[in-house]
């Protein structure tokens, strides 16, 4: 299930993928893309804190996302 959908710009992004990494996230990125959206994983059998996904369009993602959950 997700919890939180947030569209990172570029130095949001950065930081998710160094510093404030999570090692057991699940990332699905691509040096050429400098944008993701966060979407934190919820539920009690989470494997995974959140997914990081690598975007050119990060806002028309992370609404998407959050409609296809209502």
């Amino acid at each position: 299930m997700a919890g939180e959908v947030a569209a990172l710009d570029e130095a949001q992004a950065r930081a998710m993928r160094g510093p404030r990494a999570d090692p057991s996230a699940y990332m699905l990125i691509r040096p050429y893309l400098k944008l993701a959206v966060y979407i934190e994983v919820t539920g009690e059998h989470q494997e995974r804190p959140y997914w990081l996904l690598g975007t050119r369009r990060p806002a028309e993602l992370a609404a998407a996302i959050e409609d296809h959950g209502r």
